[in-house]
Protein backbone atom coordinates (compact mmCIF):
# COMPACT_ATOMS: atom_id res chain seq x y z
CA UNK A 1 0.00 0.00 0.00
CA UNK A 2 1.67 3.60 -0.95
CA UNK A 3 0.82 6.68 0.27
CA UNK A 4 -1.19 5.33 3.76
CA UNK A 5 -1.43 8.29 6.11
CA UNK A 6 -2.89 7.68 9.74
CA UNK A 7 -3.67 10.32 12.00
CA UNK A 8 -4.17 10.59 15.46
CA UNK A 9 -4.88 13.09 18.44
CA UNK A 10 -2.99 13.05 22.08
CA UNK A 11 -3.66 15.20 25.10
CA UNK A 12 -0.71 14.76 27.17
CA UNK A 13 -0.99 14.79 31.07
CA UNK A 14 1.93 15.37 32.28
CA UNK A 15 5.09 17.56 31.51
CA UNK A 16 8.32 16.46 30.13
CA UNK A 17 9.69 13.81 27.67
CA UNK A 18 7.40 11.82 25.83
CA UNK A 19 8.50 9.05 23.15
CA UNK A 20 5.28 8.58 20.51
CA UNK A 21 5.54 5.04 18.35
CA UNK A 22 3.97 3.76 15.30
CA UNK A 23 4.08 0.72 13.79
CA UNK A 24 2.20 -0.40 10.63
CA UNK A 25 2.23 -4.53 11.17
CA UNK A 26 5.40 -6.19 9.85
CA UNK A 27 6.66 -2.97 7.94
CA UNK A 28 7.72 -0.74 9.94
CA UNK A 29 7.98 0.96 12.90
CA UNK A 30 8.51 4.67 13.44
CA UNK A 31 9.52 6.76 16.88
CA UNK A 32 9.37 10.27 17.47
CA UNK A 33 9.94 11.62 20.74
CA UNK A 34 8.20 15.72 21.93
CA UNK A 35 9.24 17.78 25.09
CA UNK A 36 5.86 18.90 26.86
CA UNK A 37 6.30 22.15 28.63
CA UNK A 38 3.89 24.05 31.40
CA UNK A 39 2.39 26.85 29.93
CA UNK A 40 -0.06 27.90 32.42
CA UNK A 41 0.00 31.40 32.61
CA UNK A 42 1.44 32.44 35.76
CA UNK A 43 -1.52 35.12 36.53
CA UNK A 44 -0.75 38.73 37.73
CA UNK A 45 -0.81 42.23 35.70
CA UNK A 46 -3.07 43.78 34.10
CA UNK A 47 -3.81 45.96 31.04
CA UNK A 48 -6.46 47.66 29.36
CA UNK A 49 -6.99 48.98 25.38
CA UNK A 50 -6.05 52.58 26.16
CA UNK A 51 -2.61 51.46 27.10
CA UNK A 52 -2.16 49.33 23.87
CA UNK A 53 0.98 50.64 21.98
CA UNK A 54 -1.38 49.44 18.45
CA UNK A 55 -4.38 52.03 19.37
CA UNK A 56 -2.57 55.01 17.32
CA UNK A 57 -2.14 53.07 14.06
CA UNK A 58 -5.26 51.42 14.18
CA UNK A 59 -6.79 54.64 14.36
CA UNK A 60 -5.14 55.94 11.10
CA UNK A 61 -6.16 52.99 9.14
CA UNK A 62 -8.80 53.19 6.61
CA UNK A 63 -9.91 51.13 3.97
CA UNK A 64 -9.66 52.04 0.19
Amino acid sequence: MSNSRATFSWTPTTTGSHTLETTQEVVSTETATVKVVDCTPSGGGSGSWASNPLTGLLGSLSAQ
